[in-house]
């Protein structure tokens, strides 16, 4: 199984200059500040673990995604795109995050992979689903100072 490459410090900026309004929304929830690519390309790229990048007909990065150690066994996903991204190559976006995710459940050592969204991002909730096979296990309610709730999906090696 062919798994995408890694992403380089400037694929992950290019893609973190152009993020999507409702990731940077998520963004700044999860991290209590206003949403700086410099620094969230950064955080993306420090994290440990597998990592992925995904690029266009151009050549250019429209996808950055990956998984990082939360527990024995467990990996929490992480995932940014560009809006053109999303719109043009959804369906790749789709197919890799599931290769992804086979090729680490089919490791004795991962067991569960876990990943969390804002409850008002109803399409990536429907992504997460139907796209990628999670299923919710709970939305924690007034997570963010506006009200939003934070929704949590899983997937289990079967």
């Amino acid at each position: 199984m062919t798994l995408p490459p890694s992403p380089t410090l400037l694929e992950i900026l290019h893609v973190c200059l152009q993020m999507r309004p409702d990731e940077i929304h998520q963004w700044e929830a999860f991290h209590g500040e206003l949403y700086d690519p410099d620094k969230a390309a950064a955080l993306y790229y420090l994290k440990g673990g597998p990592k992925f990048v995904l690029h266009g007909d151009d050549g250019l990065p429209y996808c950055v995604g990956g998984f990082e150690s939360d527990g024995a066994g467990v990996m929490l996903s992480w995932m940014a795109g560009t809006p053109e991204g999303w719109v043009k190559y959804w369906r790749r976006i789709t197919l890799a995050s599931n290769r992804v995710m086979r090729a680490l459940l089919s490791s004795p050592q991962i067991h569960r992979i876990h990943t969390n969204c804002l409850a008002s991002r109803a399409a990536a909730m429907v992504w997460y689903e139907r796209g990628l096979g999670l299923k919710q296990e709970h939305v924690i309610p007034d997570f963010t100072p506006d009200g939003d709730g934070l929704a949590l999906f899983a997937r289990e090696r079967r």
